[in-house]
């Protein structure tokens, strides 16, 4: 069977970049999207406010405009964009007051057939069983998404805090349930009895996520020196490799227009890339979007432990860019030398 393909382009307008990436990835995308009808597109709003963190406007845009464009039957297509953001949810705020404050409900006014939701308000979920610091444990992922038929992850390179580097794949942990994402990162565990009484576990998880953010560099010390931290890198690219297979995107896109280096994925820099990667093999996508950050795949655990479910290799590449003339190294994160050891002993 012939590699899927992944588009790589560059160009001076990011709305621009991400339709030619995915025409330059259409007799795939042909096939990938017959007879769909209900497609769910998952950006990524981490962040409370419009910020180089979070899936810009535009490049949502720019794919629904696409699909709308190009596809005969289209005015059949029902596009759900839906999201759960985690530092929402720990100010105790709704997912809609993020895509109201970065301006996702011109969407609803500018397409036909455009809703928004928020992962928050959903209620049909299913266990997933994952590695945490104290063991095994569950997070809750949706067990309605045969709703849809076909699902999109919209996302930015950038560098990670705990798994590396977040792409497409890892993108898509904004639909675990919100009580349960720190859990993937193994830190806490939702079964008690399966602790081992460490202190930190103990923490509300909204207390934590204020710790950190007041005191960041103290919360990342103590982390680092109770050995807490190094044991949740292992742990983490494990789990994102389980919720990805549940929850695999039939396209993926990476809006590299403008991605984040240094402390990612919301504290880091912004580093101009005028890029834009799609393709209709998940991993593929990912592996491209990590060299063009100077990463090889295999250094991506979550990648690592997904070869076989898709292609990293560079076949089947195609777009107006070479990735030797795009790529850089990014400033990884400032721990990123305890992130390398993800590797079990």
């Amino acid at each position: 069977m012939a590699a899927r393909l992944a588009a790589l382009v560059k160009g001076p307008e990011r709305k621009q970049n991400i339709k030619s990436a995915l025409g330059y990835i259409m007799p795939d995308l042909e096939k990938a999207l017959e007879g769909k009808r209900n497609i769910l597109l998952k950006p990524n709003l981490v962040g409370l406010q419009p910020t180089i963190a979070n899936t810009h406007v535009d490049a949502v845009s720019a794919a629904i405009e696409f699909l709308q464009e190009n596809f005969a039957d289209s005015g059949k297509m029902r596009i759900t964009v839906a999201e759960g953001s985690g530092d929402a949810h720990y100010a105790g705020l709704s997912t809609l007051d993020v895509f109201k404050n970065c301006g996702f409900y011109a969407l609803q006014e500018k397409f036909k057939n455009i809703k928004l939701e928020a992962v928050d308000e959903w209620q049909e979920w299913r266990e997933l069983p994952i590695r945490t610091i104290s063991g095994s444990g569950n997070i809750r992922v949706p067990s309605d998404l045969g709703r849809f038929d076909f699902i999109i992850s919209l996302a930015i390179p950038k560098t990670h805090d705990a798994a590396i580097a977040t792409l497409a794949l890892k993108n898509m942990m904004g639909l675990v349930h919100q009580n349960d994402k720190a859990f993937v990162h193994g830190i806490k565990t939702p079964y008690p009895e399966l602790q081992r009484r460490r202190f930190v576990e103990y923490i509300p998880m909204p207390v934590l996520m204020l710790i950190k953010r007041l005191a960041p560099n103290a919360s990342k010390n103590y982390m680092i020196k109770s050995g807490i931290y190094g044991r949740s890198v292992k742990a983490i690219h494990h789990n994102i490799a389980e919720f990805s297979k549940a929850l695999w995107p039939g396209l993926a896109i990476l809006d590299a227009f403008e991605c984040m280096e240094g402390n990612g994925p919301t504290d880091g820099s912004a580093v101009r890339m005028s890029c834009a990667i799609a393709s209709c093999d998940a991993l593929k996508a990912d592996a491209l979007g990590a060299r063009l950050m100077g990463l090889e795949p295999e250094e991506i655990g979550y990648l690592h432990y997904l070869r076989g479910r898709g292609d990293i290799s560079l076949g089947g590449l195609v777009g107006n860019a070479k990735l030797q003339e795009c790529a850089r190294a990014f400033k990884m994160h400032s721990t990123y030398e305890i992130q390398s050891g993800w590797r079990e002993n």
